[in-house]
């Protein structure tokens, strides 16, 4: 038990203060920085205010905190699908996940995140004319996760991950692909409160993770180079009420909140700090509303056009659909559909230094297939 507290406080204290500062992680061009920063792969992390680190369900876990996979139970499918990325009207999203877990093995899990340019990049000599045609960039992540609730309410989970950051071959046969390994470690505790009544539940949550722990470094084939991955550091907590009571499905909450507070600090950069602040409504444990704000520093480059900072407040809704009542099948079933259709957050003062008035909005919408096997 007190191994694990040191490991909890270790990152917890430590790691905000590790020494880099090193990368912007600015738009295009960054290692994986579309990955890691620009965009999240769950829609209802993306509703309130981008905040993942403590949650609780095990949906999208491994890619906020290794640990949050093991509050699942029996199988868990998660997908995404998100577009377009600012001017890459063409560019897509998409995250593909799937895991098991048991209370006596832990859980273990499998998936990938990844994202694609959509476009053809061209390649001009100095007159403008076209000599040659590269193809799409592209940024895939793989991972594998295992995690464990090693005692009442307290999880420990690790990701392998793999990455291929892909520029395709250009006419003179120079290959960009970059490849690397990583590793993440996650932590979380949950304290139950007593209720005042009998049909009250509280309950408050800590969580932890810190993201490319090893401080990878993308190497390339064809070149003498290593590109630094953003290392994540990520605390928050949160605070749950469930208030008991029958709407649509038997023994099930009529009503439930819960609020999320979190802190982001990027080790290997003086940019991309955020604070995170999430709500959410749930009524009859099917209909989802939800609500956020975060802010995060930027690196404007000394440039008035550029900002130092984004700040947005979000929104998004889901709904949980009980497959097996509806079915009338013994095997619990439930199907989550989660969205949001937001903003952009400019990286810039004035729009209209690009032409732009306003950033298209992007949408994301995310699938959660939950099924407990009887065996």
């Amino acid at each position: 038990m007190k191994t694990l507290w040191r490991l909890f406080l270790l990152i917890l204290v430590v790691s905000p203060f590790k020494n880099s500062f090193s990368q912007n992680y600015d738009v295009f061009g960054s290692p994986l920085a579309e990955l890691y920063l620009y965009r999240e792969p769950n829609a209802k992390a993306d509703a309130m205010g981008r905040s993942g680190v403590v949650s609780l369900d095990n949906n999208f876990g491994s890619y906020y905190n290794p640990a949050l996979t093991s509050l699942g139970s029996g199988i868990t499918a998660n997908a995404s699908f998100s577009k377009p990325f600012y001017l890459a009207e063409k560019s897509t999203y998409n995250y593909f996940g799937v895991s098991y877990s048991d209370k006596k093995i832990g859980s273990i899990g499998l998936s990938r995140y990844h994202w694609n340019f959509g476009e053809d990049i061209i390649i001009t000599d100095e007159t403008g004319r076209e000599t040659g045609e590269v193809g799409h960039i592209h940024y895939s992540l793989y991972t594998l996760n295992y995690s464990r609730e090693i005692i009442e309410n307290f999880l420990v989970g690790a990701n392998i991950g793999y990455i291929n950051n892909h520029f395709p071959a250009s006419p003179s046969g120079t290959d960009g692909d970059g490849k690397c390994f990583t590793f993440d470690i996650g932590l979380m505790k949950g304290f139950d409160i007593p209720g005042a009544a009998d049909n009250l539940k509280h309950s408050f949550q800590l969580g932890t993770s810190l993201i490319n722990v090893t401080g990878s470094k993308i190497s390339y084939a064809d070149a003498n180079q290593k590109d630094a991955l953003p290392q994540i550091f990520r605390f928050g907590g949160s605070y749950n009420l469930k208030v008991k009571g029958k709407f649509i499905i038997p023994n099930s909450n009529l009503i439930e909140t819960l609020t999320k507070v979190e802190y982001q600090k990027v080790l290997n950069s003086n940019y991309f700090s955020a604070v995170k602040f999430g709500q959410e409504f749930t009524l009859g444990e099917i209909f989802s509303l939800r609500a956020g704000y975060f802010k995060q520093s930027l690196n404007d480059f000394g440039n008035s056009n550029n900002a130092s900072s984004q700040s947005m407040f979000t929104y998004g809704a889901g709904v949980k659909i009980p497959v097996n009542l509806i079915f009338e099948s013994k095997t619990p079933i439930a199907l989550e559909i989660d969205y949001v259709n937001l903003e952009q957050p400019s990286f810039i003062n004035s729009a209209t230094f690009f032409n732009y008035t306003k950033w298209d909005n992007y949408s994301n919408i995310s699938l959660t297939l939950k099924i407990i096997p009887s065996l």
